[in-house]
């Protein structure tokens, strides 16, 4: 066996094999370095490994919005907001933005930076 794996993703539009190995980054200690599977789960930890080889590395794909995420694994199209004030007026903004976007069927997503 070469455990060797295919993974698409659709990066600038365009659908793309993303050849990745299963040479998973681990600690010293045992267990992987990044994400955790559930169980003996290895799709996570490949399609995190396709991401780092896209975007560059491991660190480059620390955060970011799920919207991306989702656009990079379907190839649909995404719209965000993000909130600039904790005020009335951005909240009613933030509202009518998720009521249409929920009108219209869009999946629907959510994020927060990690500081």
């Amino acid at each position: 066996m070469l455990g060797i794996y295919g993974i698409y993703l659709c990066y600038n539009g365009i659908f793309q094999e993303i050849i990745v190995d299963d040479q998973i980054p681990c600690q010293l200690q045992g267990g992987p370095v990044f994400s955790r599977a559930n169980g003996n789960e290895l799709w996570v930890l490949l399609l995190e490994k396709a991401y780092a080889k896209i975007y560059g590395s491991y660190h480059k794909i620390e955060s970011g919005l799920a919207s991306c995420a989702l656009k990079d694994l379907t190839g649909a199209p995404s719209e965000y907001f993000i909130r600039k004030a904790e005020t009335l007026k951005d909240a009613d903004l933030c509202w009518e933005f998720l009521e249409k976007h929920d009108r219209m069927k869009y999946i629907l997503t959510a994020s927060s930076e990690t500081n």
